[in-house]
Order: structure tokens, then sequence, then C-alpha cells
């Protein structure tokens, strides 16, 4: 049976989780968010990044480093529009109580999967910090509500 996937488009929250790569306005379970053969700099307008679909909480992280001699590392970026401006996604260190920056870095041909609270974040950029490598590493991002 062939696998089916719904386009939301009410903008509600949703359990399955729904790509954020999106092709002609509508998301496909295949889509690639970001695509980087070098260093890339920060957001700097509030149309950068993909659009938080009807401001799910949850953003599903898939990071796959096709590189055949290097590390790759990306930063995570969220906007709100209250605020206009980008930052850096961090996560509490319970040790000290400080943020700490989300800094993920994958080795050469290593698949990252990762998931993170976005809640409140309109918007999400992925940063390339660092690129060792020889060929590409490749996001995919997906958000839901659980």
């Amino acid at each position: 049976m062939p696998q089916t996937f719904t386009a939301y488009k009410a903008g509600g929250r949703t359990r399955t989780v729904q790509n954020l790569g999106l092709t002609n306005g509508a998301p496909t379970p295949e889509a690639v968010a970001f695509t980087f053969t070098g260093l890339t700099s920060a957001p700097s307008s509030n149309t950068d990044g993909l659009k938080n679909l009807g401001l799910q909480k949850t953003l599903h992280l898939l990071m796959k480093n096709n590189a055949t001699g290097g590390t790759v590392t990306i930063q995570l970026w969220g906007y709100h529009s209250a605020f206009d401006e980008w930052g850096v996604l961090t996560v509490l260190n319970p040790t000290n109580g400080q943020g700490n920056a989300i800094s993920i870095s994958a080795g050469s041909n290593v698949d990252i999967y990762n998931i993170f609270n976005i809640e409140g974040i309109e918007r999400i950029y992925v940063q390339c910090t660092a690129f060792a490598s020889s060929n590409s590493a490749t996001v995919w991002l997906g958000t839901n509500t659980i």
C-alpha cells in the first residue's frame, strides 16, 4: 500500500510531523529544507528561513552530512514577529541555568536526528557555521504539536 501524506492547509496543530520544505506552497514528505555546500550567514530578514505552519511546538531535524572527509556544523535560529528579531535557539543547561546555543555537528557520512522545543517561534532558519567537506550537507525540518 502506498504511503499517503496529508497537506494541512488550515494552519492548525498536528500530531504527525509536517515537513517544512515547501514545494509550490504545499508541504511534501521528501522536501529538503536546506542544502549546504559552504558556510552561510545568519538570517537578517523577517522572510528568511521557513515558516512554522500553525505555530507547532516541536521541531524535528534530520541532518545528513554527505561529505567525504569533513565535519559540518549547523546552528538553529528562531524568529518571532512580536520582537521582529532573529535569535539563536538555545537549550537550558540545568547545572548553571544558562542557555546553550543549539549547535549540531556531523562527521563524514553521518546522519543526525534531533527534536527541539520551538513553542512560539514563527520562522526557523538553519545556518552552516563550519564546513570542512568536499561535498554537501542536507537538512530536513518538520514540525508537530506533540
